[in-house]
């Protein structure tokens, strides 16, 4: 999942431009391509401080954090380490962050139309671009923001009940670990990453990219 932005009158201001120049399309990209960098930057952080946009995950369970040994209560922060930023070359460019994937021109098209669009998928699917979030990370990105299960197998069962037997029997967290004959799945919580991270981001992206935009009209180095 990812998100894409469109700056609302950028494509008329092209037009009264002159958009032909090459160097008033270079600026624009380099002025999405700048935005693009710092909600990158900002996305990993915040997804390894476990709050993007200023909410937090959800815990991880006792359970995760003792078989796992994640003494530390910050899950998934290792998925800082797939996102992405890019910008497609375009005349009317459009910003990608988050679990990017590749992006076919049609696919682009269909992007500058809609403007501000979340994506449903775990990124789009495509044409391969170099930088881009590989499959894994994608599908890992799209999981944990939609939550789901897992089948508890016969031998992770086992594991658990040998890992009680070794624990003190006045333990308060042995109980964890004595897994109910009725109890079949592990359930991972639903934990949003990019929609709530670009609520809080989408008001000053917008001012940042016209901002840019404007200094590198005039010259100055951004």
């Amino acid at each position: 999942m990812d998100l894409k932005v469109e700056i609302t009158g950028t494509k008329k201001a092209l037009k009264a431009l002159g958009a032909t120049e090459l160097h008033q399309v270079r600026s624009l990209n380099t002025a999405f391509r700048k935005e693009g960098f710092r909600l990158k930057k900002k996305l990993q952080a915040q997804i390894i401080a476990g709050n993007p946009g200023g909410g937090a995950f959800a815990p991880l369970t006792i359970l995760a954090r003792r078989w796992w040994s994640k003494r530390k209560n910050n899950p998934i922060h290792h998925l800082s380490k797939g996102i992405r930023y890019h910008v497609p070359n375009a005349p009317i460019p459009t910003l990608q962050v988050g679990f990017v994937g590749p992006v076919t021109t049609r696919e682009h098209a269909g992007m500058v139309r809609s403007g501000l669009k979340l994506s449903s998928r775990g990124g789009h699917r495509g044409v391969s671009v170099g930088g881009m979030t590989s499959k894994s990370w994608r599908r890992l990105g799209f999981m944990h923001q939609q939550g789901f299960k897992r089948t508890i197998t016969k031998s992770q069962r086992r594991a658990l009940f040998q890992r009680a037997a070794r624990m003190r029997k006045d333990s308060p967290e042995r109980r964890v670990f004595i897994i109910r004959k009725g109890t079949t799945e592990f359930v991972t919580p639903r934990r949003l990453i990019v929609e709530p991270f670009w609520d809080s981001e989408k008001s000053r992206t917008a001012r940042n990219i016209k901002t840019n935009w404007q200094k590198k009209m005039e010259g100055v180095r951004i």
